[in-house]
């Protein structure tokens, strides 16, 4: 319950009590890795979710390049394919875990090869949905994609 304030020529005037109705935020946290392969011919991204609370069922996501700037949105810049445990089929798009647990969990890989720009990850979800939940960034340099030349590292 909320109880209205407002202050009028030095006197204190209380408002009628309202009950605000407020289902929460649902927050999911990302983080995202870039691997090479052994040769440095290729480039992985790899994604791992968590969830403030323990789900038996969890939205579907997409994973987003834009080669000039940080995604804003599942729309801003290219969808990339991700594969996951056998649990995708070839050109997927989005990726849809069984649940989402406290602790990181499965990896899900989309190739980010010879890519320069950011990635981020996006709830594959419609509008209204999408207000009840906030997917948590990893720091931006977890997001940048830099062209790392094959070879050995120094």
């Amino acid at each position: 319950m909320t109880v209205p304030v407002a202050y009028t020529a030095g006197e204190r005037i209380v408002g009628i009590p309202a009950t605000v109705e407020y289902p929460g935020l649902l927050r999911i946290e990302y983080r995202l890795e870039t691997k090479r392969s052994p040769t440095g011919d290729a480039a992985t991204a790899v994604i791992r979710l968590a969830s403030e609370l323990e789900l038996p069922t969890a939205p579907p996501f997409v994973v987003v390049f834009n080669a000039g700037r940080l995604p804003l949105s599942a729309r801003d810049g290219e969808p990339l394919e991700v594969r996951g445990d056998g649990q995708t089929t070839a050109g997927a798009r989005s990726f849809h875990p069984r649940g989402l647990r406290k602790e990181f969990g499965q990896p899900w890989t989309a190739d980010v090869s010879g890519r320069v720009g950011f990635l981020r990850v996006f709830a594959d979800v419609r509008p209204d949905t999408n207000r009840t939940l906030a997917l948590i960034d990893p720091p931006v340099d977890q997001l940048r994609l830099l062209d790392v030349p094959p070879g050995p590292v120094e």
